[in-house]
């Protein structure tokens, strides 16, 4: 009867713990909630604290937002809100130290939307932006594809990677992280900095008025002349970056 009773209170406490933690799918097998939401300009920061997000442009006169969220923490669901505040998306999550959760988004604004991303520790994914796009993260990547208005991007530690890129002007900082730019139309006013991180630009052939500053190593094996109206501002503390041929 003992060895009965023993087991029967196992099995309860079993049933119970798991009823309590919940299980945790990836976010991606998750059903996405849905919201729109009106803009009020043509301009928009989307501010992400935790979780990746996907963001491009569309022909809607709304923002449309997708988010999948799984796991549970030992005080129910995740905390997660978002809601937009005049110009600003804000798209926020709170999981339990120790607790499994993730969160992704993906954002779909309307065409001519100048945007700013501020992320934090997600990956952050742009394409096809003709406005101004600056993204910043503080741990996250970012991947940014087919852009042709003035590109900002900065990480302390996360990798920057930008393909396609027919924008004139381009400013791109890291800490630790790696920078990997590949262009398809010649820049006017390009900026790198890095500081412990590496960075590679890939340009089409032209003539450059190259600028390299700081302790580390600037590696040009494009071509340069101080007076062509196509510069480029390269510096890193100790570093290495490379100027190269685009293939």
């Amino acid at each position: 009867m003992a060895a009965r009773t023993t087991a029967r209170t196992l099995l309860a406490c079993a049933v119970a713990l798991l009823l309590l933690c919940g299980c945790v799918s990836p976010a991606g097998d998750a059903e996405p909630e849905e919201r729109t939401f009106a803009p009020g300009s043509d301009q928009l920061t989307i501010v992400v604290d935790h979780g990746d997000l996907e963001v491009s442009p569309t022909q809607t006169n709304e923002i449309q937002v997708k988010r999948w969220v799984s796991g549970r923490s030992v005080i129910g669901e995740p905390g997660v809100t978002w809601g937009l505040d005049g110009e600003t998306l804000v798209l926020r999550s709170r999981c339990n130290q120790g607790d499994p959760c993730q969160v992704r988004y993906e954002v779909h604004v309307p065409e001519g939307t100048s945007l700013t991303v501020e992320g934090g520790s997600g990956r952050v994914e742009a394409t096809a932006f003709g406005k101004p796009l600056t993204i910043s993260t503080v741990e996250g990547s970012v991947e940014v594809q087919r852009v042709s208005g003035p590109l900002s991007l900065r990480s302390t530690e996360g990798d920057l990677r930008a393909g396609g890129v027919r924008s004139r002007t381009l400013r791109a900082s890291t800490g630790s992280g790696r920078i990997d730019v590949s262009f398809i139309g010649v820049p006017d006013d390009v900026r790198v900095v890095t500081e412990e991180g590496s960075a590679t630009l890939e340009l089409l052939e032209a003539v450059y008025d190259v600028d390299a500053s700081g302790g580390g190593d600037v590696v040009i094996e494009v071509d340069t002349d101080e007076d062509s109206p196509h510069k480029i501002a390269a510096e890193t503390d100790s570093g290495r970056i490379r100027l190269v041929p685009a293939d």
